[in-house]
Protein backbone atom coordinates (compact mmCIF):
# COMPACT_ATOMS: atom_id res chain seq x y z
CA UNK A 1 0.00 0.00 0.00
CA UNK A 2 1.16 3.64 -0.44
CA UNK A 3 1.63 5.74 2.49
CA UNK A 4 1.84 8.94 0.71
CA UNK A 5 1.32 9.83 -2.69
CA UNK A 6 1.75 13.77 -3.62
CA UNK A 7 2.34 15.45 -6.80
CA UNK A 8 6.00 15.80 -8.05
CA UNK A 9 5.73 19.48 -8.92
CA UNK A 10 3.09 22.21 -8.96
CA UNK A 11 2.95 22.97 -12.84
CA UNK A 12 0.43 25.70 -12.28
CA UNK A 13 -1.74 23.92 -15.03
CA UNK A 14 -5.72 22.93 -15.29
CA UNK A 15 -6.42 20.07 -16.85
CA UNK A 16 -9.85 18.80 -17.70
CA UNK A 17 -10.45 14.70 -18.55
CA UNK A 18 -13.09 13.64 -19.95
CA UNK A 19 -14.16 10.02 -19.55
CA UNK A 20 -13.57 8.21 -16.04
CA UNK A 21 -12.41 4.33 -17.72
CA UNK A 22 -9.17 3.08 -17.65
CA UNK A 23 -7.83 5.71 -20.13
CA UNK A 24 -9.32 8.55 -18.58
CA UNK A 25 -8.03 6.96 -14.74
CA UNK A 26 -4.46 6.79 -15.59
CA UNK A 27 -4.31 9.88 -17.72
CA UNK A 28 -6.32 12.19 -14.51
CA UNK A 29 -3.53 10.18 -12.48
CA UNK A 30 0.03 10.69 -14.54
CA UNK A 31 -0.91 14.16 -15.06
CA UNK A 32 -1.67 14.97 -11.45
CA UNK A 33 1.55 12.73 -10.26
CA UNK A 34 3.25 15.38 -12.70
CA UNK A 35 1.97 18.21 -10.69
CA UNK A 36 -1.39 19.50 -13.11
CA UNK A 37 -4.32 20.29 -11.35
CA UNK A 38 -6.99 17.99 -12.84
CA UNK A 39 -10.68 17.72 -12.89
CA UNK A 40 -12.09 13.85 -14.23
CA UNK A 41 -15.51 14.25 -15.51
CA UNK A 42 -17.54 11.01 -15.90
CA UNK A 43 -21.38 10.84 -17.07
CA UNK A 44 -22.10 7.84 -15.52
CA UNK A 45 -22.55 7.41 -11.74
CA UNK A 46 -18.55 5.85 -11.12
CA UNK A 47 -15.83 5.65 -12.46
CA UNK A 48 -14.44 2.47 -14.07
CA UNK A 49 -15.95 2.36 -17.22
CA UNK A 50 -15.54 -0.58 -19.25
CA UNK A 51 -13.40 -2.05 -16.30
CA UNK A 52 -16.53 -1.68 -13.93
CA UNK A 53 -19.44 -2.08 -16.88
CA UNK A 54 -18.44 -4.88 -18.68
CA UNK A 55 -15.52 -6.91 -17.39
CA UNK A 56 -17.14 -9.58 -14.88
CA UNK A 57 -16.36 -8.66 -10.98
CA UNK A 58 -14.42 -11.72 -10.50
CA UNK A 59 -11.89 -11.22 -12.83
CA UNK A 60 -11.32 -7.42 -11.45
CA UNK A 61 -13.04 -6.57 -8.32
CA UNK A 62 -14.84 -3.02 -7.40
CA UNK A 63 -12.37 -3.24 -4.42
CA UNK A 64 -9.48 -2.69 -7.02
CA UNK A 65 -11.17 0.12 -8.93
CA UNK A 66 -11.65 1.84 -5.71
CA UNK A 67 -8.17 1.41 -4.62
CA UNK A 68 -7.76 3.17 -8.02
CA UNK A 69 -10.30 6.01 -7.23
CA UNK A 70 -8.51 6.30 -4.03
CA UNK A 71 -5.17 7.33 -5.42
CA UNK A 72 -6.91 9.70 -7.59
CA UNK A 73 -8.24 11.50 -4.28
CA UNK A 74 -4.97 11.58 -2.64
CA UNK A 75 -3.24 13.60 -5.79
CA UNK A 76 -5.88 15.78 -5.81
CA UNK A 77 -7.94 14.82 -8.72
CA UNK A 78 -11.77 16.55 -8.49
CA UNK A 79 -13.82 14.10 -9.58
CA UNK A 80 -17.36 15.08 -11.12
CA UNK A 81 -19.55 11.90 -11.31
CA UNK A 82 -22.91 11.69 -13.47
CA UNK A 83 -21.70 14.70 -15.61
CA UNK A 84 -21.64 14.57 -18.92
CA UNK A 85 -19.35 17.08 -20.98
CA UNK A 86 -20.42 18.24 -24.53
CA UNK A 87 -18.57 20.96 -25.87
CA UNK A 88 -14.69 21.57 -25.44
CA UNK A 89 -15.52 25.15 -25.88
CA UNK A 90 -17.11 24.90 -22.80
CA UNK A 91 -14.41 23.56 -20.85
CA UNK A 92 -11.95 26.13 -22.19
CA UNK A 93 -14.64 28.80 -20.47
CA UNK A 94 -14.29 27.23 -17.16
CA UNK A 95 -10.37 28.43 -17.59
CA UNK A 96 -9.12 24.69 -18.42
CA UNK A 97 -5.54 24.81 -20.37
CA UNK A 98 -6.00 21.49 -21.80
CA UNK A 99 -8.47 18.54 -22.28
CA UNK A 100 -8.15 15.13 -22.75
CA UNK A 101 -10.69 13.16 -24.05
CA UNK A 102 -10.92 9.45 -22.85
CA UNK A 103 -14.84 9.00 -23.92
CA UNK A 104 -14.13 5.36 -24.82
CA UNK A 105 -15.98 3.15 -27.48
CA UNK A 106 -19.24 1.84 -25.92
CA UNK A 107 -20.91 1.45 -29.33
CA UNK A 108 -19.32 -0.79 -31.99
CA UNK A 109 -17.82 1.06 -34.39
CA UNK A 110 -17.89 0.07 -38.73
CA UNK A 111 -15.19 1.57 -40.93
CA UNK A 112 -16.66 2.28 -44.58
CA UNK A 113 -14.01 2.13 -47.31
CA UNK A 114 -15.19 3.87 -50.30
CA UNK A 115 -14.78 2.59 -53.68
CA UNK A 116 -13.31 -0.93 -52.35
CA UNK A 117 -14.37 -4.11 -53.97
CA UNK A 118 -13.84 -7.51 -52.24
Amino acid sequence: MIKSLKPLANLNKRVAVVGGGPSGMSAAFFLARAGAKVTLFERNAELGGLIRYVIPHFRISKETIAKDVSLLTQLGVEIKTGTQVTSVADLKSQGFDSIVLAVGAYNPGNVRVENCTR
